[in-house]
């Protein structure tokens, strides 16, 4: 008898690559600062390989990374650019340099070294975990849609090779499933025309999480927008009817709450149809190696 779902394997990649993260860690802060990398580089310079042969414009990157406010790109961008890490051409796009690029083998190189060997689980049932996500990877590859895979082919480009430790392979694949997600995501909303503030502040409406301006904008207070984003993301929900006001609050209207519920509905639809490379057996197997991973995390003293 069945006993795990799909998405019951996607709740344990993240606490998987976690329990990982734990072995490398220090490797990957002590390569990140030899090089001259801020945290925030890392995966900058990812999608910056990712758009190879082209140049990583911002039209792009904001597509990509929809919930980023202009001044935080425009940080984001001026900062790896004053490393050495990415050229600016006149037109406003990006390239990868070659410091850039020694920069990002260098770390996903420690990571790769700090993995080789680590058995947090015998080497056989790591291995057999890592098998299982590297088919559901492949299928993701291969199906039509989303058309656009922009996060999980960038990601693609830090595998460690079929050599690799079974740890490193499992890292790369479950971060590789991690990526697709925010694929299927985008593809499931951003046809409808809103842009990434309003469509993080209806979603944040939806769950309950924030519904007032003032929780809003601390809420959203990282994604470093202009003031008047947030308030003009709210008049833009209101104008399409998605949401409606309840005193100095905000509450999803039918229309924006089954708009947004069908944008989740897609968004598992992309992401779960190529796990169907997995038999019922696999899943549950798959599920059992994944949490016995994540419990092999250290315990933080006191937890």
């Amino acid at each position: 008898m069945t006993t795990a779902t799909q998405s019951d394997i996607f709740a344990l990649l993240g606490p998987a690559v976690r329990a990982l993260a734990t072995r490398y860690d220090a490797a990957m802060q002590a390569a990140n600062e030899q090089a001259g990398i801020a945290p925030a580089d890392l995966n900058l310079l990812l999608l910056a390989r990712g758009a190879e042969p082209e140049a990583l414009t911002r039209s792009l990157l904001q597509r990509q990374m929809p919930y980023l406010g202009r001044a935080g790109l425009a940080e984001l961008l001026a900062g790896a650019a004053e490393r050495g890490l990415l050229a600016e051409e006149p037109s406003g796009s990006y390239w990868l340099t070659e410091r850039g690029r020694a920069s990002l083998e260098n770390t996903f190189g420690a990571v790769h070294a700090a993995l080789a060997g680590y058995q947090p689980l015998p080497e056989a049932r790591l291995g057999r975990a890592a098998d299982l996500l590297q088919r559901v990877v492949e299928a993701m590859l291969a199906t039509p849609e989303p058309a656009g895979k922009f996060h999980l082919l960038s990601s693609r480009l830090t595998d460690p090779g079929a050599g690799a430790s079974a740890a490193a392979r499992l890292d790369q694949y479950a971060t590789d499933l991690l990526h697709f997600r925010d694929d299927a995501h985008q593809a499931a909303w951003q046809p409808l025309t809103v842009d990434g503030p309003a469509w993080e502040i209806l979603t944040l409406i939806w769950r309950g999480e924030a519904n007032t301006l003032a929780a809003l904008q601390q809420r959203l207070e990282r994604r470093r927008h202009d003031p008047a984003v947030i308030e003009q993301a709210l008049a833009d929900l209101r104008e399409r009817g998605w949401i409606v006001p309840s005193g100095e609050a905000f509450d999803p209207s039918l229309a924006g709450r089954e708009r947004r519920e069908q944008a989740e509905e897609t968004t598992d639809r992309l992401f779960y149809t190529p796990w169907n490379v997995l038999s019922t057996t696999e899943i549950d197997e798959l599920h059992e190696l994944l949490g016995q991973l994540r419990d092999s995390a250290p315990q933080a003293e006191g937890s």
